[in-house]
């Protein structure tokens, strides 16, 4: 694992435990199954003609590309809304429209975003997509992914990735990223082991029912947790 570099003096400014940096960008991409080019995108990645576009998601005190818990909650959004029917640079300026309108520096880790922020993201994007993609946004991309979100002092403190149970009801979360467990790790929720570690003992050659007994949960627990770590390495 990457060392993470500090930018000391300015860790030392930030009073919210949610924005330290926490995860590097292939840590971001396997936890939420999102491709490294697409986050590279948000950050201002390379554009067409080679020019770099403005950060949507902006890094905390890091040297190096060291992502926080908050810029996780953006990512988990940004990936619902960042398909090719939409183009980034529309996401950018609605965002940014939306910040401007209700004052929020950061739209997406707030609980208000929505209800206020939904209907002035859509309104900003309206004039330049299709009808069905606006009403595909408004009523199922966000309602489905903020379903999926827990929230401490308006603000977002746990997120339930995608696994396999995609599509069920948004109660059902095996597996969550909590940023006050497990040092923000991807947990399986039941028992509150992370992932990761389900998955190091299976492929050190554990059986399913072994780590069940051990761990005193289902198999079908932990063939979820297996399931979403085998997935999560591929997209890594």
């Amino acid at each position: 694992m990457p060392k993470l570099q500090y930018d000391v003096e300015a860790a030392m400014r930030i009073e919210d435990p949610r924005d330290l940096p926490a995860y590097t960008l292939s840590e971001l991409s396997r936890h939420l199954r999102v491709p490294r080019s697409k986050v590279r995108s948000w950050l201002g990645g390379e554009v067409a003609g080679g020019l770099h576009g403005t950060p949507i998601i902006h890094l905390p005190a890091a040297k190096g590309r060291i992502f926080s818990f908050f810029n996780l909650v953006e990512a988990f959004l940004l990936a619902g809304v960042s398909r090719p029917d939409i183009p980034l640079f529309r996401v950018r300026e609605a965002l940014q429209a939306v910040g401007m309108e209700t004052g929020w520096e950061r739209p997406l880790i707030q609980e208000e975003f929505q209800l206020r922020g939904t209907p002035l993201f859509i309104e900003r994007l309206a004039p330049f997509v299709e009808p069905a993609v606006c009403e595909s946004v408004l009523k199922d991309v966000f309602p489905v992914r903020f379903q999926r979100i827990e929230w401490q002092d308006s603000l977002a403190a746990c997120v339930a990735p995608f696994t396999r149970r995609e599509g069920r009801s948004p109660a059902d979360r095996p597996i969550v990223i909590d940023y006050r467990r497990s040092f923000g790790r991807p947990i399986l929720c039941a028992i509150g082991v992370p992932t990761e570690i389900i998955y190091g003992r299976w492929i050190g050659g554990d059986t399913q029912e072994e780590i069940a007994d051990d761990f005193g949960c289902d198999r079908s627990a932990i063939e979820e947790a297996l399931c979403y770590e085998a997935a999560a390495q591929r997209a890594a």
